[in-house]
Formats: C-alpha cells, sequence, structure tokens
C-alpha cells in the first residue's frame, strides 16, 4: 500500500508541473492575442477584454519566453505522467482524473489560446437564437441586430462565411450565450465547458474500449485526454471538435452492447459536426459484416440508416433550421482556410519541403456475442500505410521512424505503430499511397 502510495504522489508531482505550466501559460496569455489580420502576434488587450489581466514581465520577448516555457513544461509532466504508467497499477484512474481537471481548469478560465474559433461560434450561436438562420446569413448581420462586441472579435476569415456546424451545437451555444446575457467573455467561458464536456465523456468512453481491445485504459486517458495538443488545440481554444469525438466515442462504446444506440449517439454528435457521421457508418458497416446472411445484413444497413436519419430529422426540426444546415457551404467553408497540417486543404496549400509517412494496423472494433445478429468477438484487423508529400518531394534525407514495436495501448504483442516525418529536399519525387 505505501508503495502505491509513493507511486501516486510521483504521478501527483507530474500533474503539480503540469497545473504549473498551465497557470502560467494562461496568465502569460492574457497579454498575448492570436494571429490578427496583419498576421502579427500583438501584446495588449486587443478586440477583447479579458476578466483578468496580467502582467508577469515587461516587453514581448520575456512575455512569450514565460507563455511558451509553459506550455514546454505541460508538454514534460505529460512524458513524465507516462513513464510512471509504465509500471503496472502504478497511478490509478482516479489520479488520472484529478490530473486532468488541474490541467484543464486554468485553460477553461483563460483567455481562447492558439484559436479566435470560439467567437465564431458565439456569433453563430447568436444569430440562431436571436431568429435569423446561420446557414443562409453571415456574422456581418450582428452588426444590424445590435451584437456589434460579437461581431469585432470574429476573425476576419469567418465574417463573410456561413455556419460549417451543426445546428444542435450552434443551439446550445445560442442559449449559453443569452444565458450569459451576450456578455462575451461569460459566453467564451460557458461555450468553453463544452470542450471540458467533451474531455470527461472521453475519459468515460475509453474505459471500456481499450479492455475490450486488451489494452490499458489508464494508457487511453493518458495518450488522448490528457495529451498537450488535446489542451492546447481544443480545449483552451474552445473548439467543439473534442465535444464531437466525446459523444461519438461514447456512441461506440455504447455500440458494443445496443448497436443501434450506438448509431444513433453517433448521429447526434453528427449534429455538432458532420465528421462524427463516419462513427455510425463504421459501427453499422461492422455490424454488417459480422451479420450471417445477405438478407440479414440488409436488415442491419437499412436499421442503421433509419435510426441515423431519424435523429438527424428530429434535431433539425427542433432547431428550425430544417435541411438548409446540409449544403455544400457546410463542407466548403472549412476549405477556406489552408493549413499544412490538414490533408484536405493541401491541394490549395503552399508546397511545403517535406513529407510524412505513416504505417498503423486498422482493427474493426470487437463485440459481444450476447445476441444471434451481433458480431462475433473475433477482430478483424488489416494493416495499411501512407506516405503524404506536400509539393513534388524526392530525396528524402530521414525516413518514418516507428514508434513502437507494438500497438501502444495492447497488453500482448501485436504489429508495429509506425509513423514519420521526412525532410526532404525541394526537388524530391511525388509521394505515393498504398
Amino acid at each position: 500500500m505505501r508503495a502505491r502510495s509513493r507511486l501516486n504522489l510521483h504521478a501527483y508531482l507530474w500533474g503539480a508541473l503540469g497545473c504549473a505550466g498551465s497557470v502560467v501559460l494562461t496568465l502569460a496569455g492574457t497579454r498575448m492575442l492570436g494571429p490578427q489580420a496583419g498576421g502579427q502576434q500583438l501584446l495588449g488587450p486587443g478586440p477583447v477584454q479579458w476578466w483578468f489581466q496580467t502582467k508577469l514581465v515587461s516587453g514581448t520577448v520575456g512575455t512569450e519566453i514565460i507563455f511558451y516555457a509553459g506550455v514546454a513544461a505541460v508538454v514534460i509532466a505529460w512524458v513524465g505522467l507516462g513513464f510512471e504508467l509504465r509500471r503496472p497499477d502504478a497511478v490509478s484512474m482516479r489520479t488520472l482524473v484529478v490530473i486532468g481537471a488541474l490541467w484543464c481548469l486554468p485553460l477553461a478560465l483563460g483567455p481562447p489560446l492558439f484559436s479566435r474559433d470560439v467567437y465564431s461560434y458565439i456569433a453563430q450561436g447568436t444569430l440562431l437564437h436571436l431568429g435569423h438562420n446561420p446557414y443562409q446569413v453571415t456574422p456581418l448581420t450582428l452588426g444590424h441586430l445590435g451584437q456589434q462586441h460579437i461581431l469585432n472579435a470574429v476573425s476576419h476569415t469567418w465574417l463573410r462565411t456561413t455556419a460549417p456546424y451543426g445546428p444542435l451545437f450552434l443551439l446550445v451555444v445560442g442559449w449559453l450565450v443569452a444565458a450569459a446575457g451576450y456578455k462575451l467573455v461569460l459566453a467564451v467561458i460557458l461555450v468553453r465547458l463544452l470542450a471540458v464536456l467533451g474531455v470527461a465523456l472521453l475519459m468515460a468512453a475509453l474505459p471500456p474500449l481499450a479492455r475490450r481491445l486488451g489494452g490499458d485504459p489508464r494508457r487511453a486517458v493518458w495518450l488522448i485526454a490528457l495529451s498537450p495538443l488535446v489542451l492546447f488545440q481544443l480545449v483552451s481554444p474552445g473548439h467543439n471538435d473534442i465535444l464531437m469525438a466525446g459523444v461519438m466515442a461514447v456512441g461506440i462504446a455504447v455500440a458494443l452492447r445496443w448497436p443501434l444506440l450506438g448509431i444513433a449517439i453517433c448521429a447526434l454528435a453528427a449534429t455538432i459536426k458532420v465528421p462524427a457521421a463516419a462513427g455510425a457508418a463504421f459501427i453499422a458497416v461492422a455490424w454488417a459484416w459480422q451479420t450471417q446472411g445477405s438478407w440479414n445484413r440488409a436488415r442491419v444497413l437499412a436499421q442503421s440508416a433509419i435510426v441515423f436519419a431519424a435523429v438527424l430529422a428530429v434535431v433539425s426540426l427542433a432547431t428550425g433550421v430544417g435541411v438548409s444546415w446540409i449544403s455544400g457551404g457546410l463542407f466548403s467553408t472549412p476549405g477556406k482556410v489552408h493549413l499544412a497540417i490538414t490533408p484536405a486543404t493541401a491541394p490549395a496549400t503552399p508546397p511545403r519541403r517535406c513529407c510524412v509517412t505513416l504505417e498503423w494496423p486498422s482493427a474493426v472494433t470487437p463485440w459481444p456475442r450476447s445476441s444471434p445478429g451481433s458480431p462475433s468477438a473475433s477482430p478483424v484487423c488489416t494493416r495499411s500505410g501512407c506516405s503524404i508529400g506536400c509539393g513534388a518531394p524526392r530525396s528524402c534525407a530521414i525516413s518514418g521512424c516507428c514508434l513502437s514495436r507494438r500497438p501502444f495501448l495492447a497488453r500482448q504483442p501485436g504489429p508495429g505503430t509506425c509513423a514519420g516525418v521526412s525532410y526532404c529536399s525541394p526537388h524530391a519525387p511525388r509521394a505515393r499511397c498504398g
């Protein structure tokens, strides 16, 4: 018992370091704004005056050094916590939940960092709450509705675009903005609670999925829910992707026993953000694949499609937007921002001198044998890989490196999980996938 307590103490020390880093970068972040129209990193209050302001040091360079020192502290703490998990039963799940809460809390109360998308959420949710269809009008309409303070905070990129998000999400955001009395800072904090909810849902859904695959639930929670990437790119800026992922993960976990209910939950996640529809498709295909008989397979697919469509119809009618949200704008709006880290927008991204090599095992989630129509518990595994190039690379200096000789979450040996980045000369050959 003393040994277990001592190991938990080590985990809490790493947790304290990460919490300190989270606090530091939050305090420094009140003096730093994200990229503005001119593409500069500015100091000062900016278009949004946060509810607290701190001045740790004077000058741009000093503030940025402190800010990124906080980022480094969180990353180091996360890696150290991962090393503690190498020992069997070294860190309890309860400890991981407490540490996750400590890391999230400062980011949830501080200003949005790394992205200003949350202001776009608020603008579009406000439009819906005020009786306008955000899939037909743009945030510029807020200027005529007495909400100029919200409009001023929206990035110039999204001022003239319709909403690319699901109606359920915008409906909830509209409620939260109204509950905040249209006060922008309070609205940001309330909307960001949805991101924290997404992390909590992931923490609840990951353990049963990891156990079913023979993995370590604690390692799954550490790798995904406590990842600095999740904290910095999803929780702090309040991105709705984490809420979508949390609801979808719950749907997949529920589908292990009740496939149709899991599909309904994933459909609900798709009304937060459309990519969650892939979760419903995955459940339906895996369920049908393991069902005996062509007629039974057709029945399973038909039931899945009906449940999915019914959920979308109910949400569309309840929010008052009808089918207008399922339009070309829903898919074209995200493509207006081109980033090298998003392969979907790579064709419109200026050439980069890099190529990425990925190789991974993919497996169909095992299902219970409880009912005759349910899939068997034997996973169907395949192996695939892809090399993605930006521009026309050739002469790669470094090839992909293997991260693990076996699946990171699995207890038993298995195929490798590999990923790597190759820095290439500007005259390299075109990359291939296969």
